[in-house]
């Protein structure tokens, strides 16, 4: 009897061993479908299934890439989303698509395992980048943790990235600012960054509400182009850049929507 309650005590504190064990060093969890490189016309599901960007994923021209809604896309370290083609990103009030960090447990669970060890950050992941004349759409969106840039650490984008001029179409568009007026430090910067530089054709600005446009350095409109900026438009620049006309400018606004030209500092208009 005593040697079967030994062997029974003994099974008892190595069953225990392996909770504790488990409790405190959590195995690695996979992403339910991992993603890299260049994707073909495809679609990005929901219903409990966490997309995890391993690297770069470039959406190439004549391709299509929908999300949607309610999915839940995480970006490992520096990872973009670079759309060539077309995105089509299409969530609901009740069913938002989250673009955020492979360390944002708040949205899809604990991806990454490992408990409290990490915790999300500005510049997490790199940016959603447009370079397409048929950009696609994205409505009901958030957006959380990026600016991440490996070229350089004194430079960044912000968290929409428009290389050639043509903005998707947007609505509800996110940041995760906990309220309107709030600091809201979840990403590099909140807005729609341009490129900047000399436009190389006819550009049109369309008004989106709460969501700037950022330029970074000198903008030129060069002889025989033309800038029109629809009004409402918001235009924040970074420090020292210029508007340089030499081309035509349109730049009209209404009493009830002005059209602003401000520093990207300035949170009177546009939010933080």
């Amino acid at each position: 009897m005593k040697g079967q309650r030994g062997h029974s005590l003994a099974v008892f504190l190595f069953l225990m061993s392996l909770l504790i064990g488990g409790l405190t060093h959590p195995t690695e969890a996979y992403a339910d479908t991992p993603h890299c490189g260049t994707v073909g016309n495809e679609t990005w599901t929901a219903g409990g299934n966490i997309h995890v960007v391993t690297c770069d994923v470039t959406v190439p021209p004549n391709v299509t890439l929908t999300i949607a809604a309610g999915a839940i896309v995480k970006f490992k370290e520096g990872a973009r989303l670079i759309v060539n083609g077309t995105l089509k990103a299409q969530g609901t009030p009740a069913q938002r698509i989250y673009f955020t960090s492979f360390k944002d447990d708040s949205v899809g669970g604990d991806t990454n395992a490992d408990g409290a060890l990490s915790t999300p950050q500005v510049q997490d992941w790199g940016w959603l980048e447009f370079n397409s004349p048929a950009p696609g759409s994205l409505s009901h969106i958030t957006i959380r943790y990026t600016g991440y840039d490996f070229v350089s650490s004194r430079t960044y984008r912000a968290a929409i990235y428009v290389a050639n001029y043509v903005v998707p179409t947007l609505e509800d568009i996110d940041f995760s600012c906990e309220t309107p007026n709030s600091v809201c430090r979840r990403n590099v910067a909140n807005a729609i960054q341009l490129p900047g530089g000399t436009l190389a054709t006819n550009v049109n600005l369309v008004h989106y509400p709460d969501l700037p446009y950022l330029i970074p350095n000198d903008w030129v409109i060069p002889s025989g182009v033309t800038l029109t900026i629809a009004p409402g438009v918001i235009l924040k620049f970074k420090e020292g850049a210029r508007l340089i006309v030499n081309g035509t400018l349109k730049a009209q606004g209404t009493s009830a929507q002005r059209i602003y030209f401000t520093s990207f500092k300035d949170d009177s208009v546009g939010g933080d």
